[in-house]
């Protein structure tokens, strides 16, 4: 017998993060910013951006979040303090607007812009981006979709695994692809798509992201073959990633002090945030005046 059904519906919809009130206005009166607001605090404008709080002493007091990469070693998911959920973000069309404008104007991309010939949005993030991307450059945009093939499982560390499939899209023979995804990182889903696209006759140029938030692929992604494909966002910056038996991470991982699937917990996660805020303020607000 099925479960859930309208009570979870009602469930997800007591938890969301935002109310009709806060939506029920233009999107560009909602979200303000101008050309040199960082691509982070944007996204935090738009509720997007989780920072794992902690205490003075430096413990953590809100949950780590799971990374889609995977320890070649353990064999589970890695895990960080910090979250950027572009989802929130595609709901402003201006927001997502800006950040297509951004990566046009990267000078890697106009290097590659007379040789492309469509972009390919990768599942789910890249989607939206990439119809953005695709009118800011005027070019052509498909997409890849993914068929699940096994079910999260918390107690042992690991996330959803799916295969890409090109689905209602067709890969023109011949055609030179940028793929379009929100975040780019480890790059193994990456790789994927690449020999999707080439097996079907396209050839992929470049790899293209609003954040890229590798550590190693900053300029150019290594394939097996030899060649290099550039790696190309609007804002670059590393995020520390561990393995779940680091001495960083491994009490809170004991303790289960963990959020697996951030998307799918963010009003959790933005819950942490403010209870470690107004705790700080009230801690700020008992301490004598001049002490």
């Amino acid at each position: 017998m099925p479960t859930g059904g309208k009570a979870e519906d009602r469930r997800q919809r007591k938890e969301s993060t935002l109310h009709k009130d806060q939506i029920s206005q233009t999107a560009t009166s909602l979200i303000h910013f101008d050309r040199d607001t960082p691509v982070l605090e944007i996204l935090r404008l738009c509720g997007g951006v989780y920072l794992c709080p902690k205490d003075a002493a430096g413990k953590r007091v809100g949950p780590l979040v799971g990374y889609a990469g995977k320890s070649p070693r353990l064999k589970t998911n890695l895990v960080g303090d910090i979250y950027a959920n572009f989802s929130t973000a595609e709901r402003y069309w201006h927001v997502m607007a800006e950040f297509a404008r951004r990566l046009v104007e990267n000078p890697r991309f106009q290097e590659i812009l007379p040789r492309l010939d469509g972009l390919c949005g990768m599942p789910m993030g890249g989607i939206t981006y990439s119809s953005h991307l695709a009118r800011a450059c005027d070019r052509t945009g498909i997409f890849l979709e993914k068929l699940v093939t096994a079910v999260a499982n918390p107690i042992e560390g690991t996330k959803e695994e799916s295969i890409l499939v090109a689905g209602r899209c067709e890969i023109i023979l011949g055609a030179n692809y940028a793929i379009v995804e929100d975040v780019t990182n480890n790059f193994s889903t990456t790789l994927k798509a690449i020999g999707l696209i080439e097996k079907a006759g396209g050839k992929v140029i470049a790899i293209c992201s609003i954040l890229n938030r590798s550590p190693k692929h900053t300029s150019d992604f290594p394939l097996p073959d030899g060649r290099e494909i550039p790696v190309i966002s609007a804002y670059q910056e590393p995020f520390p990633e561990f393995e779940t038996d680091d001495e960083a991470v491994a009490a809170d991982i004991a303790a289960g002090n963990v959020i697996w699937k951030p998307k799918e917990n963010w009003p959790k996660l933005m819950t942490a945030m403010d209870a470690a805020r107004e705790t700080a303020l009230a801690n700020q607000s008992d301490k004598p005046s001049g002490s």
